[in-house]
Order: C-alpha cells, then sequence, then structure tokens
C-alpha cells in the first residue's frame, strides 16, 4: 500500500489518535490513582445520575466490567447506588460529595492534557507549513518582525 492511501485510511488515523489520547489521559489520570475508565464514568455522571446501562454505553463497557468498576468507586465513596424510581429493575449511580471533588480534579487535568495536546498538534502544524514554505532570497531580518 503506497503512502497516499495508506494516509487516506480514516479508521486508522483515527485508532492512532484515540490511542495517543488515551495513553496521555492514562497517564495524567494515574497522578490521582484513576484509569481512563473510571474518569468516562465519573465524567458521566457529574452531569447528575444515569443508570448503569446508561453508563455502560457512555464508557464503552460490558456490563459485567462496569458493575466492577462501580463496585470499587462505591467502596471508595466515589459513586453510590440507588433503585431507579421509573423502574425497580434498573439501578441508578450517583457521585458522592467525595465523587464531586474528585471530578472537578480529575476535569482540571484532563483539560490540561487536552490542551497539551492540542498545543503540540499547533506546533507541529505551525513547523509543518514553516517547512513547506518557500524560502525567498532576501530573508534579511529587517524583513521580520521583532
Amino acid at each position: 500500500m503506497n503512502d497516499s492511501r495508506r494516509s487516506r485510511d480514516l479508521a486508522h488515523l483515527l485508532s492512532t489518535l484515540e490511542r495517543r489520547v488515551v495513553e496521555r489521559q492514562r497517564a495524567a489520570l494515574g497522578t490521582e490513582g484513576c484509569g481512563v475508565e473510571e474518569w468516562r464514568v465519573i465524567n458521566f455522571l457529574a452531569e447528575g445520575g444515569h443508570t448503569m446501562s446508561d453508563a455502560a454505553k457512555y464508557a464503552g463497557l460490558a456490563a459485567p466490567t462496569l458493575t466492577k468498576l462501580v463496585d470499587r468507586l462505591v467502596t471508595n465513596n466515589i459513586v453510590y447506588r440507588r433503585i431507579a424510581l421509573e423502574d425497580r429493575r434498573k439501578v441508578r449511580i450517583f457521585l458522592t460529595r467525595r465523587g464531586k471533588s474528585l471530578h472537578r480534579r480529575l476535569a482540571e487535568i484532563v483539560e490540561c492534557c487536552q490542551a497539551e495536546a492540542a498545543c503540540r498538534d499547533c506546533r507541529r502544524r505551525v513547523d509543518r507549513r514553516a517547512a513547506a514554505a518557500p524560502r525567498h532570497a532576501d530573508s534579511s531580518p529587517r524583513n521580520s518582525f521583532h
């Protein structure tokens, strides 16, 4: 496969980007002892309580995996469970006060991580444009901004 065909493989590019973002987030969130999956659930719950099935879909986790994750979050007093009023067969999960405080700290970490990644991306684009810019014979300092 030639380079031009490879560069047009959007699915591959998106997968590569997602892996890089998740790796950065994992490292940044690890400073608070939190993983990416936990962050996704905590962030989802920050807007209010949700059912376990909705949280599983949002976080991209299988129901049994989410149950284990929520068990850990309950043990650490980050979330609590309640039977859903609209359907007693469902369980809703909510952030505790401690969970809301953790969410604020984690949101700041993730925001910084994303801003840092965006800055790196901007710097790369500027560097690529600068490298691709035509070189003029007259590039004396008097033509540059100070």
